[in-house]
Formats: structure tokens, C-alpha cells, sequence
């Protein structure tokens, strides 16, 4: 009894070893094939769109650093770039750096832009021009504000000439109020308060009062309304 226990003890020792070996040259095995490389979508010489609009983003954060001759040059650049860029959302983005660069040499591609056939790019414009606010960007706006198809471009037109001076801002904006649309008025009467400094509420008879040259005036019934109110 004791010799057949011990042959039996025996090959299963003899077992384990062999399956322990077999582990042991499996690991070993998968440690010299190597791993297939991850797939990217990255192709040779081209940038990711994400990468582009990152760096036209930074670009753009850094505008206010540059000489006017760096900022002339990468203006250029973004132009002659923009008239090439098949994808409305980075022509936006480049649209946008202009806007923040402030150069002459954008202008035309400014200008272009406003004619975009994507409305996201003609909205971009709307911002640049805001953002450089001088009597050639009043016209622009004014143009798109009562002009342009697109409702979204028409609020960024509005909001943008918020940031303007001049009485053409005034006047485009005026006309704003009639439209009938009441988000659009409300913009309208928010972008003549950043405008002229005044601070007529969200009362259109006023501002429209304004508009036209005469000093607003609240009416007697208004104000006997709101009193009435409190009681």
C-alpha cells in the first residue's frame, strides 16, 4: 500500500512540473510576441482639426504680445489660410484670430467672411469686428444686422455693435427695435446701453425715443401703472 501511494504521489508531481513548465514557456512565449501597435487616425503631415483650432486659440490669446510686425505677418498668413480651409468651423477660428489681431492685412478676409456660406463663420466675423470696433466695423455690422438671412448672425451683429461708437451703431441699432422679434429688441436695447452709456432699462418706446434725437420720457400712464401695482 505504501509504495502504490507513493507511485501515485510521484506522477502527480511529475504532472505539475510538466504544466508548470508548459505556464512558465506560455508567459515567456507571450512576453517575445509583441503587441500590435494602438491605431490612431493621425495621418503623416496632416495636423488633427483639434490641433489646429488649439493653436489658432492660443494665437489668438496671445494677439495683444505681438509687434505690429509679427502681428501683420501672422495675419497674412491666416488670410491667405482662410481662403483655402474647406472646414467652416476652423475658417471660424481663424476669423476669429483676425478679429483679436486687428491688423489691415485681415480685412479683406474679414470682409469675405461676412459673405460666408456658413453661418458659424458669418457669426466669427460678427466678433472680429466687434472686436476692432472702428467705423468700417459699424458698417459691416449694420449691413448684416438688417441684411443678413440668418437670425443667429442678425443677434451677433446686434450684440457685436454693442461694442461700438458712433451714430451709425445708434441708428442700426434703432432699427433693430422694430423688429418683431422681442429677443431681438431686447438685445438691441442691451447693445445701445453698451454703447452710448445710457441706461433706459428695457423700455423700447424709450430707447426708440432716444433714437429719433428726443429726450425720453417716461408716460404719466406707465408710471401711474406701476404705482398701481404696489397697492
Amino acid at each position: 500500500m505504501h509504495y502504490r501511494y507513493l507511485g501515485q504521489i510521484v506522477s502527480l508531481a511529475l504532472l505539475m512540473g510538466l504544466l508548470g513548465g508548459m505556464g512558465c514557456r506560455a508567459a515567456a512565449w507571450r512576453k517575445v510576441i509583441p503587441h500590435p501597435a494602438p491605431k490612431t487616425d493621425v495621418v503623416p503631415g496632416l495636423v488633427p482639426p483639434h490641433e489646429q483650432i488649439s493653436t489658432l486659440r492660443r494665437q489668438r490669446d496671445a494677439a495683444w504680445s505681438l509687434s505690429p510686425t509679427d502681428a501683420s505677418r501672422l495675419a497674412s498668413e491666416l488670410a491667405n489660410r482662410c481662403v483655402q480651409e474647406q472646414d467652416p468651423l476652423i475658417r471660424a477660428e481663424i476669423v476669429k484670430t483676425l478679429g483679436a489681431l486687428g491688423t489691415s492685412e485681415g480685412r479683406a478676409a474679414l470682409r469675405a467672411a461676412m459673405q460666408d456660406s456658413h453661418s458659424d463663420v458669418r457669426v466669427a466675423a460678427c466678433d472680429a469686428w466687434g472686436a476692432i470696433a472702428d467705423e468700417e466695423a459699424v458698417n459691416e455690422l449694420a449691413r448684416a444686422l438688417s441684411s443678413d438671412v440668418d437670425e443667429q448672425v442678425r443677434f451677433a451683429a446686434a450684440k457685436a455693435l454693442g461694442r461700438t461708437r458712433g451714430t451709425q451703431a445708434v441708428a442700426a441699432l434703432g432699427s433693430a427695435l422694430e423688429d418683431r422679434d422681442p429677443a431681438m429688441q431686447y438685445v438691441a436695447m442691451e447693445s445701445l446701453r453698451k454703447s452710448t452709456g445710457e441706461n433706459l432699462g428695457h423700455d423700447a418706446r424709450l430707447w426708440r425715443q432716444y433714437v429719433r434725437g428726443e429726450t425720453p420720457t417716461r408716460s404719466e400712464t406707465s408710471v401711474v401703472s406701476k404705482f398701481g401695482t404696489l397697492f
